[in-house]
């Protein structure tokens, strides 16, 4: 195991800040307009940073999906020959 990537520690960091520093005040400090209009563009964001991070839509056409009888997996049938 490598670790937390670096993108999802950085989600988790801007997570904590949020938590800490805007949602504990309420109206009289902090409008709820504008928490919701917070929200709202940090949705998204993260629709826009869940799409980027996906897989890529060019696939290596010399790479086969993986199959049950290439995996190589202890006590599974033998390939046909």
């Amino acid at each position: 195991m490598t670790g937390i990537p670096p993108r999802l520690a950085l989600l988790l960091v801007w997570a904590g800040f949020v938590e800490a520093f805007l949602s504990q005040y309420h109206e009289p400090f902090i409008p709820y307009w504008s928490k919701i209009a917070f929200g709202l563009v940090e949705l998204a964001l993260l629709i826009a940073f869940l799409a980027r991070s996906g897989a890529s839509s060019v696939r290596n056409e010399t790479s086969k999906p993986a199959t049950l009888e290439s995996a190589n997996v202890p006590g599974s049938p033998a390939p046909p020959a």
